[in-house]
Order: structure tokens, then C-alpha cells, then sequence
């Protein structure tokens, strides 16, 4: 049987530990949820993959027929070998659909299943996918397979594929279609389940570790000055929300009875950052308030900007 990390590499990760994560958080797109969303989703002629690793996206796109315009911040031997960060830069003239995955998956997990004469590894991805038109949560479960093909090497199977928009991510609606289909000589359960995301945002919110989290927009039209959001120096949220108006955005974890804090977002108007504000559910006042780009990762230059510390 190849080892435990052959497993891993069918998905771009050599293993899921915070101290040996894949340089540059390098971890590619399963082809096969590509698929899937071409399935669902037409797009423009021409597509810009602007981080394309190895092809993974960019290769299936080309062959459906798309012009696909593929470069990445580090080269990985596949598209414009000149390295582009698409978070600072953008192409002149160009006209089509921005395909990207979120930089960091949402989880990476290993556990273990048992079968009727086996037990074995597996390992599990949730990741989003961002176009201009959708978003959509992916989830995708690898596993051995006892079986051999003629060279005599196990198989690595993808057992489990979840797509879905975010209004069924999120729970608000219940996802109940799901089909089997073949891969790898092996069965594979297929989720799918596409209505609406335009009432979700998905949001970067880790600090140091990243954390991808689901907020779903309460209120549109709220909209927010930097420089009012970072003069605020009160705890008191009820005064908060009179200055400010009700939330753009809410946690999906609001929804849960054992949180110590609500958290909630406000769109700043004149920044392409968020205040996330967290609100002590046993007095009502601000615990913490903070500024960040949501739509990238932490960094040393993408850190939160904290206008109120947790006490």
C-alpha cells in the first residue's frame, strides 16, 4: 500500500499539520469538482485562472472549449511562467469570468473509516469557489481502495464530492438530492444543491491560522466610514448600532445557543475592508472591534487592525 502522504498528494497536500503545510499553501483543485461546476455554470469565452498551480482548473476549462488565461504568484510549470499576484494586479483589457478558489482551504481533516473487511485513511477538503456569477461550498473526501489496477499499485478514491451554493452551505436550506456515480472503478456519493448565494458572503477571518466562516447579509444598505469605524471608543453596542445602523453581515455561528459572542459586519464604503464587531451574548457590550480585507488571507500585512481588544 503507498504510504500515508500518497494519498495526500492526489489533492495537493503532502499533510494537513500547521507546521508542515505545502509552501505557499499550495493545494490544488480536484478536476474533478471543476466538472461538476461547468455543469451548472457557463462562463464567458475567455477565463482568467489567477491561480492556476498546476493546471488543474485551467486544463479542464481548456478542454471544454474556453480560452483560459492562466497565471499564478509562484510559477508551477503551467501557464505565464511571469508570477502575477491578482490581489494587487489585474490584466489590461481583459474581458471574462475571474475564476478563484479561497487561498486556504477551509479544512483540511484525516480520520479513519472501517469497512466490511478494511480500515483505512482518509482525507477530507472544504474549500469555496468564487466566481463573478456564484459562490459555491465544495467538499471533497479522498480514500485507499483495496483494489489493484494491472501495475499493482492501490487505488486512491474520491468517495464523497459536496457541491453547493451557499444558501445551502449555510443550512438555511436543506440539501436533500444526492446521486452515486463512478470514479476510479469505485462509487462515489454526489451532493449538489444550487439556488442563491447573493445573501452570503464568504469571509477570511483567521488571525495568524486561517479561518474561512459563512456570513449571510442582514441588512444591504449598511454602509459604513473608515475613519468613523476607527475614531468608535465605546463598548456600548446598543449606541453603536445608532451611530452605525443594523449589520451588514452576521455570523452563521450566531445561530448557535453556546456561543459566548455574536459576531457581525459592517461594510466600509471608502476601504476593501470589513469591521467585524463580537458582541458578549451575557451583557450585550462590544468585546471586540476590528478592522480586515476579508478577501485575503492573514499576513504580516494583512493582520487585524483592532480598535477595540478583547478585555
Amino acid at each position: 500500500m503507498r504510504n500515508q502522504n500518497s494519498i495526500f498528494t492526489t489533492l495537493g497536500a503532502s499533510n494537513h499539520t500547521l507546521e508542515e503545510r505545502e509552501q505557499h499553501d499550495y493545494y490544488a483543485t480536484d478536476p474533478k469538482a471543476v466538472e461538476l461546476l461547468l455543469e451548472l455554470e457557463p462562463f464567458a469565452p475567455v477565463i482568467w485562472e489567477p491561480a492556476c498551480g498546476e493546471g488543474h482548473i485551467s486544463k479542464v476549462l481548456q478542454a471544454h472549449g474556453y480560452q483560459v488565461i492562466s497565471t499564478d504568484l509562484v510559477y508551477r510549470g503551467f501557464g505565464d511562467p511571469e508570477p502575477l499576484d491578482f490581489l494587487k494586479e489585474t490584466l489590461d483589457g481583459f474581458e471574462g469570468d475571474i475564476i478563484r478558489t479561497t487561498e486556504y482551504e477551509k479544512d483540511t481533516v484525516s480520520a479513519s473509516s472501517s469497512g466490511k473487511n478494511y480500515t483505512s485513511a482518509f482525507l477530507s477538503r472544504s474549500f469555496y469557489i468564487i466566481t463573478d456569477k456564484q459562490k459555491y461550498g465544495v467538499y471533497i473526501a479522498v480514500c485507499p481502495i483495496d483494489e489493484k489496477h494491472g501495475d499493482g499499485e492501490n487505488l486512491v478514491g474520491v468517495y464523497n464530492i459536496s457541491i453547493n451554493t451557499l444558501d445551502y452551505e449555510s443550512g438555511d436550506i436543506e440539501c436533500n438530492t444526492a446521486n452515486t456515480i463512478e470514479i476510479a472503478d469505485h462509487n462515489c456519493c454526489v451532493v449538489s444543491c444550487y439556488g442563491d448565494s447573493s445573501s452570503y458572503i464568504v469571509a477570511q477571518t483567521g488571525n495568524k491560522y486561517e479561518v474561512i466562516d459563512i456570513y449571510r447579509i442582514i441588512n444591504p444598505q449598511s454602509i459604513v466610514k473608515y475613519n468613523d469605524i476607527t475614531a468608535w471608543n465605546s463598548r456600548d453596542f446598543l449606541s453603536f448600532k445608532e451611530k452605525f445602523g443594523a449589520p451588514y453581515a452576521e455570523s452563521l455561528d450566531n445561530d448557535k445557543e453556546h456561543v459566548l459572542a455574536d459576531v457581525y459586519m459592517y461594510e466600509i464604503s471608502d476601504s476593501n475592508k470589513y469591521a467585524i464587531v463580537a458582541v458578549g451574548r451575557d451583557d450585550g457590550s462590544i468585546n471586540a472591534l476590528s478592522v480586515k480585507d476579508i478577501d485575503s488571507q492573514w499576513s504580516e500585512d494583512n493582520k487585524y487592525e483592532y480598535i477595540l481588544k478583547n478585555e
